[in-house]
């Protein structure tokens, strides 16, 4: 694992998660009691492009990026297109990893897309997100916190990810399990997080 370079509060945080709303009770409390992250949510594949676009004109960039890998497409008609055309193929749709292969690798099934319908909205919206990151100083950092994590875990490590950013969700977890991985991604020491000790 390399060192991070500490990240100063508060850090910007977009955390893209479908039941985010479901499980923000449980595991982003953690993260509102510790007040050092500033926490949004994207619901869906399509909610993550629009916040993440809008950080380019708008607002600060987001510092780190939590993905959950079975993003759902949202309303974007080539988001659904890709997902429909996986579940086809029998394959789970995981639209947080094809994402992630594609602004850190330019590669998966969201390239064939971007490749097949250049011209499209999508297309557009993923080259300027892509340049953005890799532009971005420093680059945003990035976690996985998904029910798909060990299965994946090669390919992640493919993409740069390391494995103390690599979270898998399972059922009875503990509460500040995203708490964790967010100040591992800041950089800053584990022991800092005293959350579980309010449970």
């Amino acid at each position: 694992m390399g060192t991070r370079e500490p990240l100063q509060p508060p850090v910007r945080v977009l955390w893209m998660e479908d039941k985010a709303g479901h499980e923000l009770a449980m595991v982003a409390s953690a993260v509102y009691l510790d007040g050092r992250f500033a926490l949004d949510f994207a619901t869906d594949a399509s909610e993550a492009l629009h916040l993440l676009a809008l950080t380019d004109q708008e607002r600060y960039p987001y510092q780190i990026l939590v993905v959950d890998l079975d993003l759902p497409p949202g309303e974007q008609q080539d988001l659904i297109e890709v997902y429909q055309e996986v579940h086809h193929q029998g394959r789970t749709p995981m639209l947080g990893l094809y994402l992630l292969e594609y602004l850190l690798a330019g590669e998966g099934p969201l390239h064939q897309r971007v490749l097949q319908k250049p011209d499209s909205p999508l297309s557009w919206a993923l080259n300027l997100l892509r340049k953005n990151i890799r532009n971005q100083t420093p680059p945003p950092r990035i976690g996985v916190f998904s029910i798909y994590a060990e299965m994946t875990k090669d390919r992640l490590r493919q993409l740069g990810l390391e494995d103390d950013v690599i979270i898998q969700k399972r059922v009875g977890m503990p509460r500040y399990e995203l708490l964790n991985l967010l100040i591992r991604l800041a950089g800053w020491n584990e022991d800092d997080a005293l959350i579980e000790d309010l449970w």
